[in-house]
């Protein structure tokens, strides 16, 4: 089963001690060129939303500041003027989501890189224990290999002598079946009775 390492939900901010760790983690640089273009687009989207976001909200201080100091001296705001703050408020508002809405996805972002570097290094980890298992059966193979080469040796050795002691068996059994036998020479040194 695979083990997946989340940081602690308190390490969300902009920087700590446990978010640099995780930072410094060597990734598969396949999966990290994958991910890193759309990290950046997130950051980008994320950076220029939080930009529009606080535009927003200086231009909505500045109206509350006029609407402020027009209430002030006793003057109503026009009709045009207040349907342009309600809109500017509904910006806001749409900023705001929208900001909330890419910070949301910033931080899923983190969490699939954190998930997707944990799985790499349990993945790096079996890979290596792979390795030393292919180098344990190449060095068996290896064994395997030269005792096979000895037994074919021996077997060659064994048939020629195997040959050797046949021929020896043969060459004996002929000898002996070529060679007079005691009993006929005694009888032909004899004199015949003829």
């Amino acid at each position: 089963f695979l083990m997946i390492r989340r940081p602690p939900r308190s390490t969300q901010g902009v920087s700590s001690a446990a978010s640099d760790v995780y930072k410094r983690q060597v990734a598969n640089p396949e999966i990290k060129s994958e991910i890193q273009p759309k990290v950046r687009k997130y950051r980008t989207d994320f950076d220029i939303t939080r930009r529009n976001f606080l535009r927003m909200v200086d231009r909505y201080n500045q109206l509350k500041d006029k609407e402020a100091l027009m209430g002030s001296q006793g003057e109503e705001c026009s009709s045009a003027q207040s349907a342009s703050l309600l809109n500017h408020q509904d910006m806001l508002r749409e900023q705001n989501r929208k900001l909330e809405s890419a910070k949301k996805i910033g931080y899923e972002t983190k969490d699939i890189a954190f998930d997707v570097e944990a799985n790499l290094g349990d993945q790096n980890i079996r890979a290596a224990r792979t390795q030393q298992k292919v180098r344990s059966i190449y060095g068996m193979l290896g064994e395997a290999n030269s005792i096979v080469t000895r037994m074919l040796r021996r077997e060659k050795i064994t048939k020629f002598v195997l040959m050797g002691v046949v021929g020896i068996i043969i060459f004996s059994f002929c000898l002996l079946y070529t060679s007079p036998s005691p009993r006929d020479l005694s009888t032909s040194r004899m004199p015949s009775s003829a």
